[in-house]
């Protein structure tokens, strides 16, 4: 049985979703403590999609706080709980119960984690809101917003860090893509994995998960010996953007199925969105041309 007075709670906007993190136990309390040292999170302040109690081990039957510290157990049967367990989380969900449960434990195998989030619930609810997790740097500039993809080691990261000042640099290698009316939406996503070195400082202590923008082209890269931007087609770049929504290792290891909305997701980013290949060299000046091209 918890102690209800020494319950943590958290809330974490990324993107379009709104959690209200609430740690059950002290496992679920160290957790928080790590996502709030990183991230944009902080306690309560207004309604969320998800109230999602972090637990280490199976989830006693608590229902979800209507104010912060108040639970109340229900009689809920252990059978009723419907277990998703991944390489990545876990996670137990009722259509009894007002609350979700979440374990953030990852296979050994995987390495070290730099951050702990409710990857799988992530990936659910966007894919809800027809969009998804995508492989790409974001970057905004004035009211434009740009998606930078390429293979893995295809330059991303190395393009971005030469961004003049007046260009924003979100993220170097993930997003959070969704559509809303007649646009599509962009917010940062913190690189994740052991690609990242977690025993080394980060370079974003407080990044800004809910910083917001509105995408107007897609940036394909390929390296090259000239610099050179070609306007694609939409039936071209249908394939990248869905490999890029396909391929982020959150989505692999979360085991997340979702091919068939995935691909309207890219359809719908191909039609919608100016999409072009960029071809640079190594440290190549791609901004000035990159303004004047795509404005």
């Amino acid at each position: 049985m918890c102690d209800f007075d020494k319950i943590h709670a958290r809330e974490l906007t990324i993107g379009p979703l709104a959690y209200h993190l609430y740690a059950i136990d002290q496992w679920g309390a160290d957790i928080l403590d790590d996502i709030s040292a990183h991230l944009a999170s902080n306690v309560i302040t207004h309604n969320a999609g998800r109230k999602i109690l972090l637990f280490h081990d199976h989830p006693t039957a608590f229902s979800a706080p209507e104010e912060p510290g108040e639970f109340s157990i229900r009689d809920v049967e252990e059978d009723s709980w419907h277990l998703c367990k991944s390489q990545i989380d876990t996670t137990w969900q009722s259509s009894q119960s007002d609350c979700t449960f979440w374990s953030a434990g990852t296979d050994a195998s995987i390495g070290p984690v730099r951050f702990h989030l409710p990857w799988t619930l992530v990936i659910d609810d966007l894919v809800a809101r027809g969009g998804g997790l995508i492989h790409a740097g974001l970057v905004c500039h004035e009211d434009s917003g740009y998606l930078f993809t390429a293979p893995p080691s295809g330059g991303k990261s190395t393009a971005l860090k030469t961004a003049p000042s007046d260009w924003q640099v979100l993220s170097d290698d993930a997003a959070l893509v969704w559509p809303e009316g007649h646009h599509w939406l962009a917010s940062p996503l913190p690189s994740w994995g052991d690609q990242l070195r977690p025993d080394e400082p980060w370079s974003w202590p407080q990044m800004k998960l809910d910083a917001t923008c509105i995408i107007t082209d897609i940036l394909q890269l390929e390296k090259g010996e000239h610099i050179e931007l070609v306007k694609q087609p939409s039936s071209t770049a249908l394939a990248s953007i869905y490999r890029a929504l396909s391929e982020y290792p959150v989505t692999i290891l979360a085991d997340a199925d979702y091919k068939e909305q995935y691909f309207r997701s890219a359809a719908h980013m191909a039609r919608d969105l100016s999409t072009w290949q960029m071809t640079l060299p190594k440290h190549g000046n791609i901004w000035s041309l990159l303004q004047q091209e795509t404005q």
